[in-house]
């Protein structure tokens, strides 16, 4: 029965992976995104997709993981892959230089020792890069209270992924199929909660490039005109509403403000005293309600998709977060008066 449940966590994350795949390239490709971060996050999917293949076929023909050079070197890609992919997002200088090319080196070595030995020395690379992730999150306290919701589900995702970092470290204790059975059904756990979050929170690439920027501040406005950029940035937003783009981005507004994305967050998070994509939403969302008081015809999803929103259900979430009641609810408030 457990083995049963074992193919069906695989088959689950097959599928999860080519959907957060597509998500990153898709949902989050107005993002700035280096071939490095690119290259990746499609190796670190690849290899992860084929450590699962590998415990599904290991559990079938009852085949040994640990003898499979294959299976040891996918280890020790997949751990680098997702430090080089997540970079981009968690640190604000992202310059590419040779000596990231040393992070490859353990998957140049390791993957020949006996499969006792590598097994826990790949699963004790990635708890140091756990240790980098979980610096890096620390990092980005001050900015908690901007993605508080996502946060907590990252911080139960942190818990399956420590997990699986001891089940690794413990491998050789436990036997080969309890190791399998635990890192296969552990793996889905952590890609189930992955998808929830960007699904959940569509938004939550941006946020976190937004925390990321605020968090590194080391102002580069200093000799920039502020008041000026606040007031052609209000001028943008308020009059010439640059927020009806569903595809609007930092990089987009930075572009008409003449200044770097760096330069542009910085600005929107010392001024107003939030990021950019709540800026944003604020204003979809106080524009959405003018019209549900004015426009009592019009359907809460032509309202929505008129101001910005690229789905009802980003809809629905940003104006219940910012009003605390649904566009329904709202509509039916005003109509009560």
């Amino acid at each position: 029965m457990l083995q049963l449940v074992t193919h069906w966590s695989v088959g689950f994350s097959l599928l999860s992976l080519l959907l957060l795949w597509l998500v990153y390239w898709v949902v989050y490709g107005g993002l700035e995104k280096s071939w490095l971060s690119r290259t990746a996050c499609t190796v670190m999917v690849l290899s992860i997709a084929m450590i699962q293949w590998v415990h599904s076929m290991s559990l079938q023909h009852d085949g040994s993981v640990f003898s499979s050079r294959i299976y040891l070197l996918l280890l020790f890609v997949s751990a680098p892959a997702f430090f080089l992919f997540s970079r981009e997002v968690l640190q604000a200088d992202t310059r590419i230089h040779p000596m990231l090319l040393l992070h490859l080196l353990p998957a140049m070595v390791f993957p020949w020792l006996d499969g006792a030995v590598a097994v826990p020395i790949a699963f004790a690379i990635g708890c140091g890069y756990a240790a980098w992730l979980s610096q890096m999150a620390w990092r980005l306290r001050e900015q908690r209270r901007n993605f508080r919701v996502e946060m907590a589900a990252f911080i139960g995702m942190a818990a399956v992924a420590a997990l699986i970092l001891l089940v690794g470290l413990a491998a050789p204790w436990m036997g080969e199929k309890w190791y399998v059975i635990a890192y296969a059904n552990l793996t889905a756990a952590v890609l189930f909660s992955m998808l929830f979050l960007v699904l959940r929170f569509p938004e939550i690439g941006q946020k976190t490039a937004d925390a990321v920027a605020a968090s590194y501040a080391v102002s580069t406005l200093k000799n920039a005109d502020c008041d000026r950029l606040v007031n052609k940035l209000k001028n943008l937003l308020g009059e010439e509403k640059i927020y009806r783009d569903e595809n609007l981005s930092l990089a987009m507004l930075a572009e008409q403000l003449e200044v770097t994305p760096h330069q542009a967050s910085e600005l929107i998070n010392t001024q107003f005293k939030m990021g950019f994509s709540r800026l944003v939403r604020e204003y979809r969302v106080e524009e959405a309600k003018r019209q549900l008081r004015d426009e009592p015809k019009a359907s809460v999803l032509s309202i929505g998709l008129a101001v910005g929103f690229s789905s009802q259900s980003n809809f629905y979430t940003a104006f219940r977060e910012i009003t605390g009641e649904t566009p329904g609810q709202f509509r039916k408030k005003i109509e009560g008066k």
